[in-house]
């Protein structure tokens, strides 16, 4: 399931093809990948221990990384929650 960052990635890189960003636009792009990249090395960091904990055979902690990775794959949650609400035309 992709989740709201990705989708406004992939939202921005197709009106990009079409005109130029503006600046918020391109800020937002910029946004994005910094979460996107934040993202993959907290899955990464968590794939890594959850193989340092098989070959430990420490199954519980085993266990609470898996719980964790799970977490990370709720779609979108705590991004959709997080997002400002847009203000009055022309002050956000």
């Amino acid at each position: 399931m992709v989740n709201a960052v990705e989708q406004r990635l992939a939202e921005l890189w197709t009106i990009s093809k079409q005109r130029d960003l503006t600046e918020k636009e391109m800020y937002e792009i910029g946004q994005c990948l910094e979460w996107l990249a934040n993202d993959v090395w907290k899955r990464v960091k968590l794939e890594n221990l959850s193989l340092l904990a098989s070959m430990t055979n420490d199954t519980d902690w085993q266990y609470e990384v898996c719980r964790r990775i799970d977490e990370l794959q709720t779609p979108g949650v705590k991004i959709i929650r997080a997002r400002k609400k847009p203000g009055p035309k022309g002050t956000d």
